[in-house]
């Protein structure tokens, strides 16, 4: 596998949309979601009863980070310090905790300045 990246659920939405760039773009990474992230693109509007099990087997691909007292920590820091959404925090926070770099295409997580790295695709 190649480098551990934290992935968005904008760049999911993407992948499921057949947008090619997004799937270049993850190529060949060992990617971790947010269980916020799992939650988003499984009420994406757009997913409907017959692409479900699709969008459940391609979550089931990436590992999925749970959110613990670490997390939960430092995405209250992030909500509180950033003004990010709550689920953004969390996302933010996961990355943080993985040590891993965030891939998304939501500019509003570069304001985060402890992020390793945010990739925007």
């Amino acid at each position: 596998m190649g480098m551990r990246v934290v992935v968005d659920t904008s760049l999911l939405i993407d992948l499921a949309a057949g947008d090619s760039s997004a799937a270049v773009a993850l190529n060949g990474l060992e990617i971790s979601v947010s269980i916020i992230t799992c939650i988003e693109f499984l009420s994406w509007p757009k997913l409907t009863e017959a692409g479900l099990p699709i969008a459940e087997a391609l979550l089931d691909q990436y590992n999925t980070e749970g959110i613990g007292r670490a997390i939960r920590d430092q995405a209250a820091f992030i909500k509180r310090s950033f003004g990010l959404k709550l689920p953004d925090a969390v996302i933010a926070a996961t990355a943080l905790h993985l040590k891993a770099p965030l891939i998304t295409r939501d500019k509003g997580f570069q304001k985060v300045v402890e992020l390793i790295e945010v990739r925007m695709v």
